[in-house]
């Protein structure tokens, strides 16, 4: 049964474009808070005894254009099946991870990566995300030791993985995901991970780290056996004895560049899924745009001038961040539209503003991917649905100076089958290829053409709709008690 403190303590929250108008991806956010005891178990009215340290897993459920969705599965090895929920059947505890209670910020007490703290340098393109072919690379990282003591030089590690930029199956985030789509970078692997050469002293709570990287790899680097992209998805995860990580692994998924048009090819993979049919497994591309109305008139400027002064008015927190940024990006140039770009990162980095805030700041475009499990699910109108997994995102942070009329998109390789979603199917253990296109809009520019927007129909399901593989909708149906 469920505890009454669930009901009492759980708050949803849901947007709609009303909201923020300048925001159409009606974002969610659950809340729980555990009144936590000094006896008695999870399902006790009053709240569990939880100490100072217990374990947790945890499953989010959605869905994907009508599909029913799983957002997240939380556990240490293994994955929670449809079928699981319907039935209730839950991984065992020791398939659970460790978590702490705190008595302060997440940003305090422990070695933590952000975003901006992972990078690849080189003579070809500076610090940032592209790798130079051929020739010599470093791949950085910069681990923000929030802790009281300093980090000795040997004592912290990392290893570095890159995989064509797109999507690959599993979530980084997630302590136990796939890792086959992932390459170790050239010079380290699981067994010989990279060693700090310096020390990782420890800062303030919301400092950014030193500029310089204590842990360093430099390799030359050949992506064209096999065949990759010069974008490239970097993983890195942190090891150490006796270090406490608020975070020990962050993947860098976005990509900054330079529009008026750009164009960039995305690998989408499902390699090391197995297989449930001959057919080619179906993948949903749902897209997620923020700063990117199609028509609105706007005069950027450079090291994006106005979207800033936006965001100073908007957001207090942000503004701050912001304003520091603005004072040293007043003393600095770049003779190209691609090095101002490579400026605005490194001094956004440094002014600690993190992923989020670069969604409020930046024309964001970010692709969400979804592949089919095998599962199906009868529903209320009679269509027998998918059970989709998510796998990680992708997308661009575009970079644009001088005038705008607004934002327009396409992607080639992928069948548009509602607004902002599309499907694509990719061979079983395999690749997929499309390509995304984004323009800034100029008033003397002729818009991209929009992708037709062709819609699927989903098989009837045996019967009434009722029958056939019986999900959470069947679930439902009978709690109200029909037959």
């Amino acid at each position: 049964m469920t505890p009454t403190w669930i009901s009492q303590n759980a708050r949803a929250y849901l947007q709609n474009a009303g909201d923020v108008p300048a925001d159409p991806n009606n974002r969610w956010a659950v809340q729980l808070r555990i009144p936590a005891n000094v006896a008695g178990g999870i399902t006790d009215n009053s709240g569990p005894n939880l100490g100072t340290d217990f374990d947790m897993w945890y499953l989010i459920h959605g869905n994907t254009g009508g599909n029913p969705t799983i957002l997240a599965d939380y556990r240490t090895a293994g994955t929670t099946s449809q079928n699981d929920l319907d039935n209730i059947a839950f991984p065992q505890p020791n398939q659970w991870d460790e978590f702490q209670l705190t008595a302060a910020a997440a940003t305090s007490g422990g070695v933590a990566l952000y975003w901006g703290d992972v990078a690849v340098s080189n003579a070809a393109h500076g610090e940032g995300t592209l790798i130079d072919n051929h020739n010599n690379n470093t791949f950085l990282c910069r681990p923000r030791n929030y802790s009281n003591v300093d980090i000795p030089a040997g004592n912290i590690n990392a290893t570095f993985r890159i995989a064509n930029w797109g999507s690959v199956v599993g979530d980084p985030n997630m302590p136990d995901f796939s890792t086959g789509s992932w390459d170790y970078v050239p010079g380290n692997d699981e067994n010989t991970p990279v060693i700090s050469a310096t020390a990782c002293n420890h800062i303030t709570a919301g400092n950014p780290p030193p500029a310089l990287a204590p842990i360093q790899l430099a390799t030359v680097m050949n992506l064209a056996v096999p065949p990759k992209s010069l974008h490239q998805c970097v993983l890195v995860t942190l090891s150490g004895a006796n270090i406490n990580f608020l975070n020990d692994a962050i993947y860098q998924n976005m990509n900054f560049d330079s529009a008026s048009l750009l164009q960039r090819e995305a690998e989408i993979s499902v390699v090391g899924l197995k297989a449930f049919a001959p057919t080619p497994r179906d993948v949903y591309l749902a897209v997620e745009k923020l700063n990117m109305a199609p028509n609105f008139k706007a005069d950027e400027g450079q090291f994006l001038k106005a979207s800033m002064e936006l965001a100073i008015r908007r957001d207090e927190r942000l503004g701050g961040k912001l304003r520091k940024a603005q004072a040293v990006l007043a003393n600095s140039g770049g003779e190209t539209q691609s090095d101002r770009l490579q400026l605005l990162i490194r001094v956004l980095a440094e002014a600690g503003v993190t992923q989020e805030e670069l969604d409020l700041l930046f024309p964001t475009f970010r692709i969400h991917v979804y592949h089919d499990t095998g599962e199906r699910v009868a529903r209320p109108d009679g269509t027998e649905r998918p059970v989709l997994r998510e796998q990680s995102s992708f997308g661009l942070y575009a970079y644009h100076e001088g005038t705008l009329d607004g934002w327009a998109s396409s992607i080639q390789g992928a069948q548009r089958i509602e607004e902002n979603l599309y499907l694509i199917p990719v061979p079983n253990d395999g690749t997929a290829k499309i390509k995304i296109t984004v323009q800034a809009v100029d008033q003397r520019e002729d818009r991209i053409p929009e992708d037709p927007i062709k819609p699927i129909e989903y098989p009837k399901a045996a019967g009434t709709g009722i029958e056939g593989r019986k999900g959470c909708w069947y679930a439902i149906w009978k709690l109200f008690g029909f037959k």
